[in-house]
This record gives C-alpha cells, sequence and structure tokens, in this order.
C-alpha cells in the first residue's frame, strides 16, 4: 500500500513539475519558428513571451514582405499564440506532448484568422518536435482601409518532421474576395495545398506537392472585360535513383481571359535529372547555416552561389540534364508548343574554358513549332523597332507615313521567313513553321542539315 502510495505522489509531483519544463521546450520551438519567418523575409516589429508554469502567452507583430509604394500603408500582422504546456494537452487526437499552441492572426487592428468559440490555428508539438496544425476557420469579412476582405471557411492539418516524413496535409480555402471602395474586385476561388514530402538520403526532401486554385479574377466596374484565370495549378516533385536526384515541376492553365480574348490551355514543364544527392546535400546546409546565422536574403544568395561552384564538378558527376519537357499554349491564332533538353556528358568545370572541348561534352535537342503568322508578327515588330532605330540616328531625314512603314515591315518580314525556309531552318507545316534541333559531339544537325559548331567556335591559326 506504501508503495503505491509513493507512486502516486510520484506522478502528482511529475505531473506539477512537467509543465514548467516542457514550458521551456515549447518557448524554444516558438523561438525557431519565428526565425523561419524572418528567414522568409518578414520583419519582427514588436514580440513579446510571458511564460507561466502551466501556460505561456505570446504576441509577434510582422512586416509583410510585400512591396510598398511611398505613400501605401505599411501592411502589418499580429499573431498572438497561447500556449498550454505538456505533458497533457487536453486533446482528443493527441492528448499528450510538448505542447499545444492556439494562435490568431490579426491584420492591423482587424481580426483576419479569428476563431468561433475555438482556435482557428491548433498547433500540437510532440515531445520529439514533430508539430501537427489544424486549421479551422470560420467565415470572415473584415473592413480595411479603402475596401473590405471576404473569406469563406478554411479548413485543412499539416504535419511537419513526424519521423521520416518532412512534411504532408491539405489547406482548403474555397473562397478570398478583396473588393475596394472604387469597386475593383479580385478574388480567388477554390484555393487548395497539398504536400507529402518525407527525407530522403543525406536529408533531402522527396516526394510531391501541388497549388491549385479553381479560379483567379480581376475586375473594375469602369470595365467589363475581366481578367480571369481558369484552373491554375502548380506541382512539383522530387525522387532518387542511383544517388541522383531528379526534380520536376509543372504548370497548367485551362484558360486566360484578358481584352475580351481567351487563351488557353498552357502547360510548362521544367526537369533537372540525375543531380548528385552529395552535392546538393553540400549546397541545402550552406544555405541553412546562413539562414541559421542571420544571414539576409543577398547574403544567403551569395552563400548558395560560392557553394554551388565549389561542388559544381560534383553535379557535373552524374551527368545531369535541364529539360523543358513541355511547352504549349494555344492563341488565337493557333497552338504555339516547343520542347528543349541539355545534358553535359563526362563535361568538368575546367573544360567549360575551352569551348571546341565543352560542345564535345553537351548534348541536346530542340523543337518548336508555331503558326506563321504569329512568326510574321514577331518579325514584322522587329523590323518597327529597326525602322525607329534609323529615324533616331538621322532626324533630318524624310521619314515614311504609317502606311509606308507597314509595307516595308511586312516585305521585311515575309523575306526573313522565306529566307529561313530556303536555308532549311524553316519547315512550312500547314499554316505552321517549324523547327527540330540536335547537337551532339560538337555537330549541330537543324532539320537534317548539319552545322558543324565546333568548327565556329575553334580558334583560328596565328
Amino acid at each position: 500500500m506504501k508503495k503505491l502510495l509513493w507512486l502516486f505522489l510520484l506522478i502528482v509531483a511529475l505531473s506539477l513539475a512537467a509543465p514548467g519544463f516542457l514550458g521551456m521546450e515549447a518557448e524554444g520551438h516558438y523561438n525557431a519558428v519565428v526565425a523561419q519567418l524572418q528567414n522568409a523575409g518578414y520583419r519582427v516589429t514588436d514580440r513579446t513571451y510571458a511564460r507561466g508554469w502551466f501556460t505561456s502567452d505570446a504576441r509577434l507583430q510582422l512586416e509583410l514582405p510585400v512591396p510598398q509604394t511611398p505613400d501605401a500603408e505599411t501592411l502589418r500582422l499580429l499573431v498572438k499564440t497561447h500556449a498550454v504546456h505538456g505533458p497533457f494537452l487536453g486533446e482528443i487526437g493527441q492528448p499528450f506532448g510538448l505542447a499545444r499552441l492556439d494562435s490568431e492572426i490579426w491584420l492591423g487592428s482587424e481580426p483576419l484568422v479569428v476563431g468561433d468559440g475555438t482556435a482557428p490555428l491548433r498547433t500540437l508539438v510532440g515531445f520529439l518536435g514533430s508539430a501537427k496544425t489544424l486549421i479551422q476557420v470560420p467565415p470572415r469579412k473584415v473592413a480595411l482601409s479603402g475596401g473590405t476582405l471576404e473569406t469563406a471557411a478554411v479548413s485543412g492539418e499539416l504535419n511537419f518532421g513526424a519521423g521520416e516524413r518532412v512534411a504532408f496535409g491539405e489547406l482548403l480555402m474555397p473562397l478570398v474576395r478583396l473588393q475596394g471602395s472604387d469597386g475593383v474586385v479580385g478574388e480567388l476561388g477554390g484555393l487548395e495545398l497539398t504536400v507529402d514530402l518525407r527525407r530522403g538520403p543525406a536529408g533531402l526532401p522527396v516526394g510531391v506537392w501541388r497549388f491549385g486554385v479553381n479560379r483567379m479574377a480581376l475586375s473594375a466596374p469602369a470595365d467589363a472585360r475581366a481578367f480571369v484565370l481558369d484552373a491554375f495549378e502548380v506541382s512539383g516533385r522530387s525522387e532518387v535513383r542511383d544517388d541522383a536526384m531528379d526534380l520536376a515541376a509543372d504548370y497548367r492553365l485551362r484558360a486566360a481571359t484578358a481584352e475580351g480574348k481567351t487563351y488557353g490551355p498552357f502547360d510548362l514543364r521544367f526537369a533537372a535529372r540525375r543531380l548528385a544527392v552529395d552535392a546538393l546535400a553540400r549546397i541545402q546546409a550552406a544555405g541553412e547555416e546562413a539562414a541559421a546565422e542571420g544571414a539576409t536574403a543577398e547574403e544567403r544568395s551569395e552563400a548558395l552561389g560560392v557553394a554551388l561552384l565549389a561542388n559544381a564538378d560534383a553535379l557535373l558527376a552524374k551527368d545531369p540534364s535541364i529539360a523543358l519537357d513541355q511547352l504549349s499554349f494555344d492563341l488565337p491564332e493557333g497552338r504555339v508548343a516547343a520542347s528543349l533538353e541539355l545534358r553535359a556528358v563526362g563535361l568538368r568545370v575546367a573544360e567549360l574554358r575551352n569551348a571546341e572541348t565543352a560542345l564535345q561534352h553537351i548534348q541536346g535537342k530542340a523543337s518548336l513549332r508555331l503558326p506563321e503568322v504569329i512568326l510574321a508578327s514577331l518579325l514584322r515588330e522587329q523590323g518597327r523597332q529597326q525602322l525607329a532605330a534609323l529615324a533616331e540616328q538621322d532626324p533630318e531625314a524624310a521619314q515614311p507615313s504609317a502606311e509606308e512603314v507597314e509595307a516595308m515591315v511586312g516585305q521585311f518580314a515575309a523575306q526573313q521567313i522565306e529566307t529561313l525556309v530556303a536555308q532549311q531552318l524553316l519547315v512550312r507545316d500547314g499554316g505552321a513553321v517549324a523547327v527540330a534541333a540536335e547537337l551532339r559531339n560538337g555537330l549541330l544537325t537543324v532539320n537534317g542539315k548539319s552545322i558543324p559548331l565546333a568548327a565556329l567556335v575553334k580558334p583560328s591559326a596565328p
């Protein structure tokens, strides 16, 4: 019976003592998050942290890292956080942990992300540093200087540092609407963010992420021609194979409407392949070290540049490539499609000093197809610029009329296209023109016609 009594007293003592010690750990976690915000460009203008034994309260005022005009009001966010120290968090899904952080966000003096009897942002910090943020923000309508901001209910769950998973979860925001007092309206509809990243070799993040918006629109009462983006999506993925990382990013847009015209769909896919993991890890470590030391954005960029140069040969060791796998978009005149890939094969940094030698280690291929009327329009614009430059050189000379300028630039564009077709640098395909090129062993082949680049860059004999 005495043993049970002593055990009970010990449990009670630990329960009373633990929150104070865990509160110090919770403050350390909070400080780390503030440091990350500063590294991202936010400027901390005011900061307080009142730590108690069982709970703590913090206030953090930030200036948004957005361009400001001289007469514009500086945008400031106030983040209020109430922390409940562990080990008992009072949360059904996670009853034990380091701390529970309940936060709300104010824009100036106006409530922006606040709850309706419950915390809109609840972060549960685990004993080993993992964090889960639960997002439940009710609809809001906030009066701003010169307009109103309206948001629908926001929901989501984001997890960080849970074992091998770096981050995973989703965020859903059905509507954000900003209306100015002058009647200008900006709207985002159906915003969705999903992420699933895990720790790969050397701690590099691998996995997938996606950001999408069903509709983005900007309109004004005096102009019925609204600017609209329909079904915009950005996604990325990374994976490691044979000690090399492949990265890819996709950009998609179903349609864009501007000036009464509709363009799209638009697809862009960029990729970098066979990047040496050890070199990437050292470059990432250099960036993280600069951030930990409180470096500015310029200093971090400089540190990354130095690390990139120091690890250039290591990056080239796996024969990496960069590619524009796909670029296609529809215009009223027709579709434009292009692709490009460049790969280094056995290339080393020292060989870049000699262009002829470097070309022997670079392989590439490219293609382009576009309506002939678009190419003609581009060439006509080039002709106008050349005529304008000539007019500036001799302002006293007689200047052609607008009709004569259009006739001249039209003739210039037609001659340029016919010359390129005659040289087989362009191929006509219906109402479009196309070009396909390949680079290998210093030889450039364009539409089946070979051009020895190595001979063009080879230094002449003395």
